[in-house]
């Protein structure tokens, strides 16, 4: 046996043992009745044929060949992908299995992988995303892209087509190349801006042009951009929380940021096509209101060359900062958090947000006890949070310097040296978009 399929057993056979309920008279596990919904809910978004994922779950012919793996990560809990630790609020569309489940799929594949009764499946699993009630407008990629192997970072922009003031409600993505599209992530430029975009074009010959840790063309002019919303694979689309609505001026630009992932470096075409459902007017305007220490960005957020842990953070009433990214919401009363999208780049290790009241409690809004680059998403809640004058917004961010904490540059890691605040691929940020609204009592 594999070393590697060595610790896969390893892992698989401490979570059975810790399982307190397992009963010798309880029914086995069969693939139809129990193992395909848990899968179909919750995995082939991703693990279909053609799709992002490294192999297929569509079958019961593909499952058992990876009854390993599949039993391995979510014994770990490294699948399906959910950063998001324990904190003192409750995530909407939260995709973590029940131990319950976990049980099964690992009962399963360490026992005979019974394939059950295929004229009799199991419930399925209630879906996890509202999705888009309709699809009142899209906006496609100008022209196809084709990926080059390994990560790209590419950025089109898309003029708003609607000729007055309206509110986004909900927005999905449609890749023209699902093998290729790992996560998409929009933006808003703002009319006023619009035209500091003109010299962000690609010299490369290719559509769009390259970007990594926002949608700037140009790392050395930074221009204020709003979050709209961003796409996984699997997810029929993100809608906000009712009665919710994100404002886009007519004349607006829209940067749609791609993360592509093309392991095979197959010249593979993607023209990505995004869906949105709007309305004239909103019962509560929303906003993503970033939270983060402004002198950071002026290059006071040292991350020296060789240091093994290095922690940034700001604890402060962050509404005068909104109010240099946003207008249209009177934040005098305070504000309620509703979601919250947390960034960093490639040496990131941990962060969180926390709100502390007046009174001297605080509540844990989002925590990254293990931060992936490649597995940033927004965490809706099922309840807003809210702050009010007195109270005070933390984020906080570590990450490791050392050559072991080094992202990889081909075969060999990036060499360690000193880093900062900055968009490019070397550069660290810390920064969290808190979708808000006005204070309702």
């Amino acid at each position: 046996m594999s070393m590697i399929k060595w610790r896969a057993f390893s892992c698989v056979l401490l979570f059975l043992t810790a399982c307190e309920n397992q009963s010798d008279e309880a029914q086995a596990p069969t693939y139809y009745q129990d193992i395909q919904p848990i899968l179909e809910s919750r995995c082939t978004g991703c693990h279909l044929e053609g799709g992002i994922a490294p192999f297929a779950l569509d079958s019961y012919e593909r499952v058992s060949t990876y009854a390993d793996a599949v039993a391995a990560s979510v014994a770990q809990k490294t699948m399906p992908p959910w950063l998001a630790g324990p904190a003192d609020v409750e995530y909407l569309a939260d995709p973590q299995l029940e131990d319950s489940q976990v049980e099964a799929i690992v009962t399963w594949a360490l026992g005979d992988k019974a394939e059950g009764d295929s004229g009799l499946p199991g419930a399925p699993l209630p879906s996890l995303h509202e999705g888009l009630e309709r699809v009142d407008t899209t906006l496609q990629m100008p022209e196809p892209y084709s990926p080059p192997q390994g990560d790209d970072y590419r950025c089109f922009l898309l003029p708003w087509d609607q000729t007055e003031t309206t509110y986004v409600r909900g927005i999905n993505a449609v890749p023209g190349n699902e093998a290729v599209v790992h996560h998409i992530a929009v933006f808003i430029i703002p009319p006023n801006f619009v035209a500091s975009t003109e010299s962000w074009k690609s010299d490369d010959g290719q559509p769009g042009y390259t970007c990594f840790g926002g949608p700037s063309g140009n790392p050395d002019i930074i221009i204020p951009t709003l979050q709209l919303g961003g796409w996984l694979p699997g997810n029929p689309g993100t809608k906000f929380p009712r009665g919710i609505g994100i404002e886009v001026q007519p004349g607006s630009l829209l940067a749609l940021q791609m993360h592509y992932s093309s392991p095979l470096g197959v010249p593979e075409p993607d023209q990505t096509t995004l869906e949105f459902e709007i309305a004239s007017s909103v019962e509560k305007r929303g906003v993503y209101a970033p939270w983060l220490n402004v002198e950071w960005v002026g290059g006071n957020m040292r991350i020296p060359s060789g240091e093994e842990i290095v922690r940034h953070s700001i604890r402060d009433d962050p509404r005068m900062f909104f109010g240099a990214f946003i207008s249209g919401l009177n934040l005098d009363n305070g504000f309620d958090i509703h979601g919250a999208l947390f960034h960093m780049h490639q040496l990131g290790q941990s962060g969180h947000t926390k709100l502390y009241k007046e009174d001297g409690t605080e509540t844990t809004v989002l925590d990254i006890p293990k931060w992936d680059f490649n597995w940033q998403q927004e965490y809706f809640l099922k309840s807003p949070v809210s702050f009010r004058s007195g109270d005070e917004l933390e984020v906080s961010c570590t990450w490791s310097n050392t050559a072991e904490a080094q992202p990889f540059l081909g075969q060999e890691r990036r060499p360690p040296k000193d880093v900062n605040w900055g968009e490019r691929t070397e550069d660290e940020m810390c920064v969290v978009n808190l979708l808000i609204t006005e204070a309702i009592d």
